[in-house]
């Protein structure tokens, strides 16, 4: 997740100009917003994941003690 967010805010940075551009005619939503939030809701699900994986680990092999 690091490699897209870091990519995204040097490019936002370097390159202002790839994310000024209008959705469209007359609206105030430049193209960078819809990929900050992708880049922000991928965040959240591969949280969401990630915090699933330990919990079927634990109920589908059983710890030895």
């Amino acid at each position: 997740m690091l490699v897209p967010y870091y990519t995204f805010m040097f490019l936002v940075s370097t390159q202002p100009q790839l994310f000024a551009a209008r959705i469209g005619e007359g609206s105030v939503i430049t193209i960078g917003w819809p990929i900050a939030a992708l880049i922000v809701i991928g965040g959240w699900l591969l949280t969401g994941v990630t915090s699933a994986a330990p919990m079927a680990n634990s109920t589908t092999s059983p710890r030895k003690s």
